[in-house]
C-alpha cells in the first residue's frame, strides 16, 4: 500500500489520480473499503480532485454504501445552492440518491453479486464521468456528456430490470 500512496502523490494527470483512488477505495484487503460485513457501513464513498489555481476542482461519488457491489463513481458538479425548501421538496430532489442508495444497499446486505454484462455498463458508465475530466496540460474541460442526476437515473434503471 505504501508504494500506491507513493505513486498516487507524484504528479499525474486528474484521471489518472481519479482512477487510482477508486482502486484504493475498493481494496478491501487493505481494510480502507468499509463494507457491512465488517460492522461498519458507510453512506456512500466520495473522491475530489482539487488541482492547483485556476483550474476547475472534479468530484465522484458512488451514491452507494458498497464501493465493490458494482456501483460506478459518477462525476458530481457543485452549482450554487437553493433555497431551503421542505423535507419532502428535499426529498424529490435528491436526484434519485436515495433510491439508488437503497437499491445498492438491498444487494449489499444480500451479498448479491451483479451479472458481468451489467459490472461492464457501470464501468461504462464510470468511464464516461472519466472521460470529462480537465487534462493538467490543457485546462480545457470536454463537453460533458450526462449530468450526475442522469447517470443516477440511468443505474437505478438498470438495477430495477
Amino acid at each position: 500500500m505504501e508504494a500506491k500512496s507513493d505513486a498516487i502523490m507524484s504528479a499525474q494527470s486528474p484521471r489518472w489520480w481519479i482512477e487510482q483512488m477508486s482502486e484504493v477505495l475498493r481494496d478491501e484487503s487493505s481494510g480502507i473499503c468499509f463494507r457491512d460485513i465488517h460492522g461498519f457501513c458507510s453512506t456512500g464513498s466520495q473522491i475530489s480532485w482539487l488541482p492547483t489555481t485556476g483550474k476547475v476542482a472534479s468530484h465522484f461519488f458512488t451514491g452507494a454504501s458498497d464501493p465493490l457491489c458494482g456501483t460506478p463513481y459518477k462525476l458530481f458538479t457543485f452549482s450554487n445552492p437553493m433555497p431551503h425548501s421542505s423535507d419532502k421538496e428535499d426529498e424529490l430532489n435528491d436526484n434519485g440518491t436515495n433510491r439508488l442508495w437503497d437499491l445498492w444497499r438491498k444487494k449489499a446486505l444480500a451479498r448479491t453479486t451483479i451479472n458481468a454484462p451489467l459490472r461492464d455498463t457501470l464501468l461504462e458508465m464510470e468511464e464516461d464521468g472519466l472521460s470529462q475530466l480537465l487534462e493538467c496540460t490543457g485546462n480545457i474541460p470536454i463537453k460533458r456528456q450526462s449530468t450526475f442526476a442522469e447517470m443516477v437515473q440511468r443505474e437505478i434503471e438498470l438495477l430495477e430490470n
